[in-house]
C-alpha cells in the first residue's frame, strides 16, 4: 500500500495544543477523536483523494480506534482497556482480537500493541485495506492526515472578548469516523501513567490562520489508536 502511518494514537491536551503520540497515554478508559473548524466544515470523503482509504482505520471496542497494518494485525493504544477477545470491527466488520504484542522496548510501558485479529465467526481475518509503518526519523514539519472514530465538533466556546477559543464534544458512541489535516511541529517525551512515551505535537490552528492546513484538525474523545498518515 502507498500509504503509511506515522503513529497510531493521539491525545488531546487543550483547545490550543494537540499532542500526536506514537506511544499514546492518558487515563484508563479515555481515547481521543479528529475535530474540525467549522468555517471549513469536513472534507467529502469521495472526492479528497489525499487521504488513505476509509477502511484502514478501525473501531476499537466502544472506546477507541485502531489501525490495520496487514491483513490480519491491527495497531492500538493500550490505555483503552480490552484484550484477547475484544471486538474490532473494519467496513463495518466485526472481528476478534486473537493475540496482543505491548511496544517491546525495556519494561514494555509505553502506550502502544499490535494485534492479530480473527473474523468474529471463527475464519482468518483479510483485510484488504491496510498500511505500513513509517519508519524514518524525519516526521517534523511534515503534513500528516488524522483519521479516528470519536465525538465530533459541539459549541463553540467563547471568552470575554467574543473569542472562540475551542469546543465542546459532541456524540455518544465512536461508530462515526472522521478525516483532517495538520503539521507534526515537534517531538518530545512524556510519561503518564505508567507509560514513558515519545509524542509528536502539532498546533491547532484557527482557520485560516498562518500556518492552517486545508481541514486543519485536532483530536477528541474516543481516537486513541486512530491514525495519522
Amino acid at each position: 500500500m502507498g500509504d503509511k502511518a506515522i503513529f497510531s494514537a493521539s491525545f488531546f491536551r487543550t483547545a490550543a495544543w494537540l499532542l500526536a503520540v506514537f506511544l499514546l497515554f492518558w487515563w484508563a478508559g479515555l481515547a481521543w477523536g479528529v475535530v474540525l473548524h467549522p468555517d471549513e466544515g469536513e472534507p467529502n470523503l469521495v472526492t479528497w483523494t489525499d487521504r488513505p482509504n476509509v477502511n484502514v482505520v478501525g473501531r476499537w471496542s466502544s472506546n477507541a480506534s485502531c489501525v490495520a497494518i496487514a491483513p490480519k494485525y491491527v495497531l492500538t493504544a493500550r490505555h483503552p482497556g480490552g484484550g484477547v477477545n475484544t471486538s474490532v470491527y473494519f467496513d463495518d466488520i466485526e472481528y476478534k482480537v486473537k493475540e496482543i504484542w505491548n511496544e517491546p522496548a525495556a519494561g514494555g510501558n509505553a502506550d502502544l500493541r499490535v494485534c492479530r485479529i480473527e473474523r468474529a465467526s471463527g475464519g482468518p481475518a483479510n483485510l484488504s485495506s491496510y498500511v505500513s509503518l513509517y519508519t524514518n526519523r524525519d516526521e517534523r514539519l511534515k503534513p500528516v492526515i488524522i483519521g479516528g472514530y470519536g465525538k465530533g465538533r459541539g459549541s463553540s466556546l467563547i471568552n470575554s472578548n467574543d473569542d472562540v477559543y475551542g469546543y465542546t464534544w459532541s456524540g455518544s458512541n465512536n461508530h462515526t469516523q472522521r478525516w483532517g489535516q495538520n503539521k507534526i511541529k515537534w517531538i518530545t517525551n512524556n510519561t503518564l501513567v505508567g507509560h514513558s512515551s515519545d509524542i509528536i505535537a502539532a498546533d491547532f490552528d484557527g482557520y485560516g490562520m498562518p500556518g492552517a492546513q486545508p481541514y486543519e484538525a485536532t483530536t477528541a474523545q474516543w481516537d486513541s489508536g486512530g491514525g495519522w498518515f
